[in-house]
């Protein structure tokens, strides 16, 4: 619908101008003398009915006028003010309804050029106050009929047409629209493919356009309008028939508004720019083409398109995109602050930068903005270029906090509409596809939120992280990014939980070809960047894992309640060589994993063949593992160094649930035990029992060429076919894949402990300073006050270093300490005494002493 100028049909000002040449020739027809001056005249202009009944369809009344005869002589008239009426007659009545007024403080009229024209000012008033325009310097030409202002142009569209269906204003504002210059004039346009005479108001130079709050400017504007209708009749005088009335523009409805040349238009925070806009004040719509650009002035919002909607009354704004060109979509853009300038702290006030490498640019299909819901949306091929991050999806919606409220009104200023101001951004949600790309991060997920106020990013819909700097694959149910890469946390659910895929772990056996990334799976992950100093090599990132924590990697599981992995970062570089000391081509790796709560570890190597052997099992409070842990291959340390793992195992004397003590299980340890007292028959008995070690703090060495266990503190061993106890030991042995134990049945080739040891084999018991158990060997070597009892007879061996095997004891002399007497060998029998005959043979009664014989 467009805006009216006036329910009923009017007359403009270029017809009230032509009436001036009529009155001028009916003067030089009617008057005999020339030169006459008449004064306070009035000069009726009449139209005949149908039924030839005579009506007034116009009067020009003025202070004076001079008359002539002579057609090529101006007619001067002063204080002139010229009337058109409605002209209608019915029922044998004529109306005089007043249509336009024109008046001059002075006309001249050329009658025989058909040109009026002064350089004072011109009044032409609608009926009702329709329209009226302001004006000096003007001319009429009945040739062309037109009208042309020349300066300090003033015209006003008063508004009775309702609001279109996508305006919630009842009425518009009236129109003021000022320029330096004005041209109005008949002309003819396709309409509906028919010809159509409308009335156009052509504007030039300094162009303002005021409706409401709206302020429109340019170089040059159209307004065209409707011709309202046709007077009935034909205007005569009673002097002439023969003097016809000039046809006149009969202003009704407005069609159209062009604003045209550098048009900028305003209300209230937003302003629309571009080359060509269409003002529809009825829908209270604005259309801008030729670089359209809208904007909130005070959050610095630039939108741009092909083709930009403003609906004024709802601060709505569609932009449609650019011309597509071949293959490439059209596209529409945003150009905002960066998104830190909306962290918690920033200040929004602070001059936004003006180049785009430090802006939050968005580009899409299509946009909507909808002002005073304080937010906007944008359709297919969403991209978003922040200095922070990039993001691809197929939908954006953007969402913004209350700005600060305009201030009141002034004591002698009218309330205003308040619309509320875009303030700071409160999230970007993305659907679709979405793609972020950070530095040293790439990111998948079925939808992203962006919060600039904390810096985080949600990620929902299966999202897919890689971390470039950590080497870290992250999935889960749900994931926290920050905006500035440097933190995350994962959540897992149901059927679904949080997982991670680590660089891989330095593998312990060479028998399991290529290594596979380390993998963690659990409830929930928070990752964080750190440095130890200011140094880039130092830095690395840190994971932590709650909740059943299950832990895949080269020869290794685990499980927990809580994980810290430690990841040294390294920044992919053209020609970055892989670290020799990682697994093959890893730039990343794994410096440090520390279990807790419930810790179960289990490492298996892989024999030449493909055939997973178990090397231990590890139960504790907390557990520390490190992947990479030199050794020196020989005492001066110049050979290169041996890569082992490392797995420190730890207790928790005050556990919720008791004490806690680390335990370890290895494969059976054989030959340890024997099935009757010990004789020289005695025969070992087979162990198939796993042995579990237990002590308060345990340390597992485990690499390609061997093993060595560390346990310190109440070292308790469950052997299956005997127990040891000990302040600490040691464990050597040969790993599963090694090619000296093909079988993989014996892992531990020498045991060592020290410090209160006692060692059961079931028919007798051993005590030392030290033990070195020999499995293979099936031999145990005891020293430092060695103690061997025999549980059924009583039998002891004590001082003397004493070598177990099988059914033998060899006893040899200790070494000798300095300032200490010599000890030789000596064994008790308990409860039987040596009785010799003459012969020097035992006797044949057993004795009844009981003190043990030396």
């Amino acid at each position: 619908m467009r805006l009216g100028l006036s329910a009923k049909a009017s007359r403009s000002a270029a017809a009230s101008l032509g009436v001036l040449a009529t009155v001028a020739a009916a003067w030089a027809a009617t008057t005999p003398t020339t030169g006459v001056t008449v004064h306070n005249f009035q000069y009726d202009g009449m139209s005949q009915s149908s039924n030839s009944v005579w009506y007034k369809t116009w009067d020009v009344q003025g202070a004076d006028a001079q008359t002539s005869s002579d057609n090529n002589v101006p007619v001067e008239i002063n204080k002139m003010k010229l009337h058109l009426y409605s002209g209608s007659f019915t029922s044998g009545a004529h109306s005089l309804l007043l249509e336009t007024t024109i008046e001059s403080d002075h006309a001249t009229v050329l009658t025989g050029q058909g040109r009026a024209q002064d350089s004072g000012r011109l009044n032409i008033l609608g009926s009702n106050n329709s329209y009226s325009v302001q004006g000096f310097d003007w001319s009429w030409e009945s040739k062309t009929q037109t009208i042309v202002v020349n300066r300090d142009v003033h015209v006003k569209f008063q508004s009775e047409a309702t609001a279109s269906k996508n305006s919630t204003a009842g009425t518009a504002d009236p129109i003021l629209i000022t320029s330096d210059g004005l041209k109005i004039e008949q002309v003819t346009i396709k309409q509906d493919g028919k010809d159509k005479e409308v009335n156009r108001f052509h504007f030039e130079g300094n162009v303002n356009i005021f409706q409401g709050e709206s302020h429109t400017i340019c170089r040059v504007l159209d307004v065209v309008a409707d011709r309202a209708g046709t007077p009935t009749g034909e205007a005569t005088t009673p002097a002439t028939s023969s003097a016809k009335t000039p046809t006149g523009l009969n202003v009704g409805t407005i069609d159209s508004i062009v604003a045209q040349d550098h048009v900028v238009t305003t209300q209230k925070d937003l302003e629309a720019s571009g080359d060509m806009a269409q003002l529809f004040s009825g829908e209270q719509r604005v259309e801008l083409t030729g670089s359209p650009q809208a904007r909130a002035i005070s959050s610095d919002i630039l939108l741009q398109g092909g083709r930009i909607t403003w609906f004024r009354d709802k601060q709505e704004v569609q932009v449609e995109p650019l011309t597509a060109t071949g293959a490439t979509p059209g596209r529409v853009r945003v150009s905002m602050p960066p998104l830190a300038t909306y962290e918690s702290g920033a200040d929004t006030a602070a001059p936004a930068a003006s180049t785009d490498d430090h802006r939050l640019i968005i580009t899409g299909e299509s946009l909507r903005a909808q002002f005073a819901l304080r937010r906007f949306d944008m359709e297919k091929s969403i991209r978003v270029n922040d200095p922070s991050l990039t993001v691809d999806a197929s939908h954006l919606d953007a969402e913004f906090d209350p700005g600060s409220a305009p201030p009141p009104p002034g004591p002698n200023q009218l309330p205003t509409t308040v619309v509320p101001q875009m303030g700071r951004l409160n999230h970007l949600t993305m659907n679709g596809g979405v793609a972020i790309h950070q530095d040293y991060r790439e990111t998948t997920t079925g939808q992203a939120e962006i919060l600039p106020g904390p810096g985080q990013i949600l990620l929902n819909g299966r999202p897919h992280v890689e971390d470039k700097l950590s080497h870290a694959i992250i999935d889960g149910t749900t994931i926290q990014l920050t905006t500035d890469g440097q933190s995350a946390l994962v959540q897992g659910g149901v059927g679904q939980p949080a997982q991670l895929y680590l660089p891989a772990l330095q593998g312990v056996s060479d028998g399991g070809g290529k290594p596979i990334p380390t993998t963690i799976t659990c409830d929930t992950v928070t990752m964080q960047r750190a440095e130890e100093t200011a140094l880039p090599e130092n830095k690395f990132s840190t994971f932590t894992f709650a909740g059943h924590v299950h832990v895949t990697a080269n020869d290794l599981v685990a499980n927990s309640e809580k994980l810290m992995a430690y990841t040294r970062d390294t920044t992919p570089q053209s020609g970055n060589q892989p670290d020799p000391l990682a697994a093959t081509g890893q730039l990343g790796e794994i410096i440090r994993l520390e279990l807790s709560q419930h810790v179960e570890i289990q490492e298996s190597q892989m024999q030449p063949g493909q055939t997973e052997i178990t090397q231990y099992k590890a139960h504790a409070a907390r557990a520390t593992i490190d992947p990479r842990v030199g050794q020196a291959n020989d005492a001066t340390g110049s050979a290169p160094l041996t890569l082992r793992r490392s797995v420190e195992l730890f207790g928790d004397p005050a556990g919720v649930d008791g004490p806690v003590r680390p335990m370890v299980e290895v494969p059976p340890i054989p030959n340890m035990a024997f099935s009757s007292p010990g004789t020289t028959t005695a025969k070992p008995m087979e162990n198939t029992t796993p042995a579990k070690i237990t002590s308060d703090e345990q340390w597992l060495l485990s690499g390609k060429t061997g093993v060595t266990y560390w346990f310190k503190g109440n070292v308790a061993i469950d052997g299956g076919t005997f127990t040891a106890t000990c302040d600490q030991m040691r464990a050597e042995g040969t790993p599963a894949s090694s090619a000296d134990n093909p079988n993989g049945k014996t892992t531990l080739e020498r045991i060592v402990a020290d410090g209160n040891v006692t060692i059961d084999q079931g028919p007798r018991e051993s005590t030392s300073g030290q033990a070195e158990l020999k499995p293979r060997e099936g031999k145990i070597v005891l020293s430092d006050h060695a103690l061997v009892v025999n549980k059924q007879d009583k039998t002891r061996l004590e001082n003397a270093n004493i070598e177990l095997s099988n059914g033998t004891m060899v006893a040899v002399p200790p070494p000798e300490a300095e300032g200490q007497p010599l000890k030789r060998p000596t064994i008790f029998w308990s409860g039987s005494t040596m009785n010799f005959d003459k012969m020097r043979k035992p006797a044949d009664k057993s004795s009844t002493e009981t003190t043990p014989t030396k």
